[in-house]
C-alpha cells in the first residue's frame, strides 16, 4: 500500500518521499483490500502508467545517494560510525549523530553548492540500533516523509535538509494518533536529532521491535511538539531487524521537489494535456450511453459534455471548475479527503437517501476541503462523514482541529446532507469564508456541530445541530458570526448555541432545548447574541451572559429551565429581555456579580424557587406585570440589531 502510494505520487506530482515504515523488499501486495487494489486514476495518463517515472524535469536537481558500506563486513558486527569495527564482547556502540550529520548532498558542479562545505567526504555507516534477539520482528509507524530543503524555513540553524510530513498511511499507528499534519517537519526521533538526515537513515531509526515506543519531535510553524507512536505492522508486514541494519539493503536517497513552482507547474500542465479524459474533450469524443450509465460519478462540465469517473477526487480534479455539475450515484462510497475549487455543485441521483451516497474519510482527515476564494461549491443530499482523529480541543490552535468540512477560503452550500464527526467539529468555517446550511442534519460530533471562526460566517436554515459533543454552533473572535433561523438545536452536551471573544450569534424562530449547560450563551468582552421568536427550554440555563458579553431576547419563551431562565454575570454582563415569557424555571431571572438584566413588558411567574435573584442593587430592573417587589426603573432603549456593528446585518435585514 505504501509503495502504491508513493509512486501514485510520484507521477502525478513529480517527486519522491519514503514512508518511514516501508520495508525495503517487502511484499505488501497480499495485505491490499479490494478497494486498494483498484489502479489509481491519475491525471498522467491510464492506470498502467503509475508506476513510470515521468523524468527529470528541467532544472531539477538530484540527491546523489549516500556512500554505500562493504557487504563483505561480518554480519554479526554491529557497525560503528567512522568504520571503527566494535568490541565483541564490548556493549553496542550508540551512533553518533554528529557523524551522521556529516553527510550532505554533493553540489553540483558549477552550481549554487560550490561555495558551500559539501561534507560528503569519507564513507558514513547507516544509524544502527541496538542488539534484536534471533527471530524478532520489527515495524514502523506509517508516517510518509519527504527531504525537503530548509533555505527558506527559518529557526534550523545552518540545517540544509529536513525530513517534512507528508501524510499518514490508513490504519497506520501515526493515522491512528491524529496529531501530524502535512508540513510538519521532524527535528528528532527518540532525542537523536535528524536535521540533514538521509530519510533512509531516519527510516532505521523509526523502525523497532513491534509493540515499542519511539518518541518523535516535530516543529510545526514556530512551535515544536513531541509525540509517542506504538509501533506496529504496516499493511500487515513486519521486517527482519538484520535486513534493517544491514547497509546493502539500503535504498538510495530520492530526489526531491527542488524544481520550484514553475517546475510544478509545468509538471501539472503536462499532466492534464495527457489524460485520456480531458483528451476526448478536447476532440469532442462523446463516451457511449452505455459508459455514462454503468458509472458511479459523472462529471457534466459547463458545455454539457459528460465523462465517467471513478472518484470523486479525480472528477475534482480534471472539473475546470466553470459551473460543472458531478452526479455520485445510489451505493457511493468516498473514502478519502477532496478539495474542492470553483463553482461545481456535488449532487446525489434522485431518489437516493443521504445514507446511499457517502463521501467519507478516515484518521481526522477532513472529507472536503476548502481553500479557492472564489470557490462556490454545493453539496446536495448526501452524507459527509469523518472518522478517527485525536479528539476536540478549544483551547489548542485551530489548524489542529479535527473536522469533517474544511472551510478555509470560499463559499460552500450544504443542502439536505448530513455531517458528522466522530472526534472533532462538523463544519469549520475560517478566514472570512462562508458556509450555508439548508435542511442539513450536523449531529453526533465529537467537537462542536459548527464552528465559525476568524472571521467566518455559518447561516443554518431549517436544520438541525444535535447531539453534538460541546455545542451545536459556536462562534469565536471578532468578525465571526453564526445565524440560525427555523432550526432546532438540541440535546448538545454544552450549549445550544454560543459565542465567545467577540463572537456573534443569532437565533430566530427555533427550538434550542434539551442541551446540558445554557441554551444560548455569550462569553467575554465583545461577544453578542440576539434571539427573537424561539423557544428555549429544558436547558440548565435558558439564556446566559457572562464575562462582558451583551443579549438581546424579544418575543421568546424562556420555560422549564433546570436552574435559570436568565442568567447574567460579571461586569459590563448585560441582558435586555422584551415581550419574553419567562415561567416554570427554577429561577425566572439572576444577576450576580454586578451583570445587568433589563425587563420590558416581560411575564415572569410560576417559577419554582423565585420570580427573580439579584445580589445587589439595581442590577434587575424594568417594568414587570405579577411581580412582586421588582425595583422598577428607567429601561435603556432596546439595542435591537447592535448598531452598525451587526456583522450580519446585510443578512438580517
Amino acid at each position: 500500500a505504501a509503495r502504491g502510494i508513493r509512486d501514485a505520487w510520484r507521477d502525478r506530482y513529480g517527486f519522491e518521499m519514503w514512508d518511514a515504515g516501508e520495508i525495503p523488499g517487502a511484499d505488501l501486495s497480499n495485505s491490499l483490500t479490494e478497494s486498494d487494489q483498484e489502479p489509481p486514476m491519475v491525471l498522467g495518463g491510464s492506470s498502467e502508467d503509475v508506476s513510470s517515472d515521468p523524468g527529470p524535469v528541467e532544472g531539477e536537481e538530484e540527491f546523489d545517494p549516500p556512500p554505500d558500506v562493504d557487504s563483505d563486513s561480518d554480519s554479526d558486527a554491529i557497525p560503528e560510525i567512522g568504520g571503527a569495527s566494535a568490541d565483541e564482547n564490548a556493549a553496542p556502540k550508540q551512533h553518533n549523530i554528529d557523524d551522521v550529520k556529516s553527510w550532505r548532498p554533493a553540489p553540483k558542479v558549477g552550481g549554487k553548492g560550490d561555495a558551500k562545505k559539501s561534507g560528503s567526504e569519507g564513507a558514513v555507516a547507516p544509524i544502527v540500533k541496538p542488539n534484536f534477539q534471533p527471530g524478532e520482528r520489527w515495524g514502523g509507524i506509517g508516517l510518509v516523509l519527504e527531504a525537503r530543503p530548509l533555505s527558506k524555513i527559518k529557526g534550523e540553524g545552518s540545517a540544509e535538509w529536513g525530513a517534512v510530513v507528508e501524510e499518514c498511511l490508513r490504519m497506520s499507528p501515526a493515522a491512528a494518533l491524529g496529531v501530524f499534519l502535512p508540513g510538519d517537519v521532524l527535528l528528532s526521533v527518540d532525542a537523536t536529532p535528524v536535521l540533514d538526515t538521509p530519510i533512509a537513515s531516519i527510516a532505521r531509526l523509526i523502525l523497532g521491535p513491534l509493540g515499542s515506543r519511539v518518541r518523535l519531535e516535530l516543529r510545526r510553524g514556530k512551535a515544536t511538539y513531541k509525540a509517542d507512536v506504538i509501533r506496529g505492522a504496516i499493511g500487515g508486514q513486519t521486517v527482519d531487524p538484520a535486513e534493517v541494519l544491514d547497509a546493502s539493503t539500503t535504498p538510495p536517497q530520492k530526489k526531491s521537489r527542488r524544481g520550484g513552482k514553475q517546475a510544478w507547474a509545468e509538471r501539472r500542465r503536462k499532466a492534464r494535456q495527457a489524460d485520456p479524459v480531458l483528451r476526448r474533450r478536447r476532440e469532442g469524443e462523446s463516451y457511449s450511453p452505455e459508459q455514462i450509465a454503468a458509472a458511479k460519478v459523472v462529471l457534466t462540465d459547463s458545455s454539457g459534455f459528460q465523462t465517467p469517473h471513478t472518484s470523486l477526487q479525480h472528477a475534482l480534479l480534471v472539473a475546470d471548475g466553470r459551473d460543472d455539475h458531478i452526479l455520485l450515484r445510489r451505493g457511493v462510497h468516498i473514502g478519502r479527503p477532496n478539495e474542492v475549487k470553483g463553482c461545481v455543485t456535488i449532487e446525489a441521483e434522485d431518489g437516493a437517501e443521504p445514507h446511499e451516497v457517502v463521501v467519507a474519510s478516515h484518521f481526522g482527515v477532513p472529507a472536503v476541503i476548502c481553500r479557492d476564494e472564489e470557490a462556490d461549491v454545493r453539496f446536495v443530499g448526501m452524507t459527509l462523514a469523518t472518522d478517527g482523529g485525536g479528539g476536540y480541543n478549544r483551547t489548542v490552535d485551530p489548524d489542529r482541529w479535527v473536522r469533517c468540512v474544511r472551510v478555509d477560503a470560499g463559499k460552500v452550500t450544504l443542502a439536505q446532507c448530513v455531517v458528522t464527526c466522530q472526534a472533532g467539529a462538523g463544519v469549520v468555517v475560517d478566514n472570512e469564508a462562508h458556509v450555508d446550511c439548508w435542511n442539513t442534519n450536523i449531529s453526533h460530533c465529537g467537537g462542536d456541530g459548527v464552528a465559525a471562526l476568524g472571521g467566518g460566517w455559518a447561516i443554518l436554515h431549517d436544520s438541525h445541530a444535535s447531539f453534538n459533543g460541546i455545542a451545536g454552533v459556536y462562534a469565536r473572535g471578532w468578525g465571526s458570526a453564526v445565524k440560525v433561523e427555523g432550526c432546532t438545536i438540541s440535546n448538545n452536551s454544552w450549549q445550544g448555541a454560543t459565542c465567545a471573544h467577540g463572537g456573534y450569534v443569532e437565533v430566530h424562530n427555533s427550538w434550542v432545548e434539551k442541551n446540558g449547560m445554557a441554551g444560548v450563551c455569550a462569553f467575554g468582552e465583545g461577544s453578542r447574541l440576539q434571539v427573537a421568536n424561539a423557544d428555549i427550554s429544558l436547558n440548565q440555563l435558558g439564556v446566559a451572559v457572562e464575562l462582558g458579553g451583551r443579549g438581546n431576547v424579544v418575543r421568546s419563551r424562556l420555560v422549564s429551565n433546570e436552574e435559570a431562565g436568565a442568567f447574567t454575570s460579571d461586569q459590563g454582563s448585560y441582558i435586555s429581555l422584551e415581550t419574553c415569557q419567562i415561567e416554570e424555571n427554577l429561577i425566572g431571572v439572576v444577576a450576580e456579580e454586578e451583570g445587568e438584566v433589563f425587563l420590558e413588558g416581560c411575564i415572569l411567574r410560576h417559577n419554582t424557587f423565585k420570580q427573580y435573584s439579584q445580589l445587589g442593587q439595581n442590577l434587575i430592573r424594568g417594568s414587570v406585570p405579577d411581580a412582586r417587589g421588582l425595583q422598577v426603573a428607567p429601561t435603556p432603549a432596546l439595542d435591537q440589531g447592535f448598531g452598525d456593528d451587526n456583522p450580519l446585518e446585510a443578512e438580517v435585514h
